[in-house]
């Protein structure tokens, strides 16, 4: 048997720090978060199946002791390990996205904004 832990963790690190900021076709893979990204999610990364290819590539990181990115939200291994139910997304929106995680917060206690529901549409350029 021989060991290729050096050579492969340095090629996986290399790969995960080139993929961190490149932008592929629909833009780019992970957000631009400062210390902690996340797989982005859109229209374009959804044809093009970038989520899908992320996580098959940190899955065969993983199985094979390659160099799992530091910089990626912990929030993606706990999918890949217990599944979709165990994540919960107002945890990780209390941390990141506050105003989100109030507006989401008021929405469950049956406390609605017009202001908050009108601008959150507004800038997200939906038309309801």
């Amino acid at each position: 048997m021989v060991d290729t832990g050096g050579g492969f963790r340095d090629v996986n690190e290399v790969f995960w720090e080139k993929l961190k900021y490149s932008n592929v076709n629909g833009g780019r893979i992970f957000d631009d978060g400062n210390n902690v990204l996340f797989i982005l999610y859109n229209h374009e990364s959804n044809i093009w199946k970038y989520p899908e290819i992320v996580g098959k590539a940190l899955c065969w990181c993983w199985l094979h002791q390659g160099a799992w990115p530091r910089w990626i939200h912990p929030m993606h291994m706990h999918y890949a390990i217990y599944g979709e139910e165990y994540i919960n997304c107002v945890d990780v929106l209390e941390e990141y996205v506050t105003y989100l995680y109030n507006f989401v917060k008021n929405l469950k206690l049956d406390i609605r904004n017009d202001n908050t529901l009108s601008l959150w549409i507004t800038t997200r350029r939906q038309n309801v």
